[in-house]
């Protein structure tokens, strides 16, 4: 999952998505997988980077496991969230 710095910020600074972010706290990682596939309705590049980003975020406190390096399509993404192929570890 290669991302810039400057795919990542220009993606994240949307007040929309902050809120969104933000609702996930506290919420079971399986919960936050399904609430991202939903997330997901929205088609766009940024979409695309704002989830990627997620899921890092969630493979680096340990939530899942790391996904395979790749650069993502929407389409494989929304099959890897929509397929449950995303492993939790906890």
């Amino acid at each position: 999952m290669s991302l810039t710095r400057e795919q990542i910020d220009r993606a994240v600074d949307d007040e929309d998505w902050q809120r969104f972010r933000k609702s996930l706290k506290g919420k079971t990682t399986q919960h936050k997988l399904r609430m991202l596939r939903q997330y997901m309705g929205n088609i766009s590049e940024d979409v695309r980077v704002r989830v990627l980003n997620y899921l890092n975020a969630l493979s680096r406190g340990g939530q899942i496991e790391p996904l395979p390096r790749q650069d993502y399509t929407f389409a494989e993404l929304f099959v890897l969230l929509d397929d449950n192929k995303v492993k939790v570890r906890r």
